[in-house]
């Protein structure tokens, strides 16, 4: 079909698969994906999928939270399956416009090539690139949702002393508030970091090893680095003691050292 070049045959082929072929194609397509369902293994989320056969519409919509949902429509042409069905967002939240635009054509490339799966294939896909761009994403500490109620974007400013991530949205309004650039939750100046992770956990390290070596040692040792104060002390007043002794000595005491000296000297007969 796609190499013929005359239109007026195009046009008959188109009528005639349009009045005889597509709705049971379409019929058939949009219930393969709904009995075949795409759960929520791989990731977090399920995608649930609502077919439309009047307006042969596969509607699949993934849940971020309780509040946001994303939406994409599958619409089948009135000459499926000479054409293929296109993707669309319907409902757009936290994914940038970029982003979006190359998950749909993704989505679209798997939709036109049969041989990949059809539909169920395309949404697969999609729900892949959806787990990857919301996996580990915790909801926002302020207003506790990972889409923001009014800007729907994602918690993208990070702490850099306890990794938090905060709509933009709600870290202005907690900020205006309160009057403190202070992060809401470790109440450190927003920008700043006091210590670092790994910093704090090399000294947690070490004072676990000094903990251990401090077990380990022998009682004796362990006596000894525990009382090395008052061993020093016992030391110096023990090297000290023999000076203090001669000094409290009384002035008698000394006078008789003094004569006895002398009267040795004056016993030594004289030689010459």
């Amino acid at each position: 079909f796609a190499s013929i070049r005359d239109r007026s045959l195009i046009a008959g082929i188109e009528s005639y698969v349009a009045k005889h072929h597509t709705a049971k194609a379409v019929e058939l397509e949009l219930d393969t994906a709904a009995q075949r369902g795409i759960g929520s293994s791989g990731g977090d989320r399920a995608i649930s999928i609502q077919p439309i056969k009047v307006q042969r519409i596969l509607v699949a919509k993934c849940e971020l939270d309780d509040e946001s949902t994303l939406v994409i429509n599958i619409k089948f042409p009135s000459t499926f399956p000479l054409q293929a069905p296109d993707a669309e967002c319907v409902e757009r939240v936290g994914v940038s416009e970029g982003k979006l635009r190359k998950w749909l054509l993704t989505t679209n490339i798997y939709l036109r090539n049969a041989s990949t799966g059809g539909c169920v294939e395309a949404l697969l896909r999609w729900k892949e690139a959806v787990d990857k761009e919301f996996d580990g994403l915790e909801p926002c500490p302020i207003c506790y949702s990972v889409v923001h109620a009014t800007s729907r974007l994602l918690p993208k400013l990070q702490c850099r002393q306890c990794a938090n991530k905060y709509h933009s949205a709600c870290l202005y309004q907690w900020f205006t508030k309160s009057q403190k650039s202070m992060c809401p939750m470790c109440q450190v100046p927003w920008g700043t970091v006091t210590s670092r992770p790994r910093q704090r956990q090399q000294q947690q390290q070490q004072q676990q090893q000094q903990q251990q070596q401090h077990h380990e040692q022998p009682p004796q040792e362990q006596w000894q680095q525990e009382h090395v104060g008052e061993i020093a002390a016992a030391a110096a007043a023990a090297a000290a003691e023999p000076q203090q002794h001669v000094d409290q000595l009384p002035p008698t005491s000394r006078v008789e050292e003094d004569d006895v000296d002398e009267e040795e000297d004056e016993e030594q007969p004289d030689l010459d």
